[in-house]
């Protein structure tokens, strides 16, 4: 056995936050509302960097825009990220 790497049993998974946030922010975001050439701000939290805000952000709205075929563009904006809600390619 390896003294590097040891095995360990019953030890619980912590909770994933970010999947968490990402979650809350999926379902508070209103992509299904916007019409083309509307957009909406959202401020970065104090815990998180603007990158990671708009990583955060960015995946949620693909993982929309894959489901739908609505397209939109992301782009920091100020203290937080801003969504547009684009032509169809």
């Amino acid at each position: 056995m390896s003294e590097l790497f040891k095995i360990e049993k019953d030890i619980p998974i912590p909770l994933d936050l970010n999947r968490e946030y990402s979650r809350s922010l999926r379902e508070q975001m209103p992509l299904d509302e916007m019409e083309v050439g509307d957009s909406f701000f959202v401020t970065t939290p104090e815990n998180k960097t603007q990158q990671q805000h708009r990583i955060v952000i960015s995946n949620n709205v693909k993982y929309y825009s894959r489901i739908t075929g609505k397209h939109f563009t992301v782009r920091n904006a100020d203290s937080g990220v801003r969504v547009w809600r684009t032509e169809n390619r």
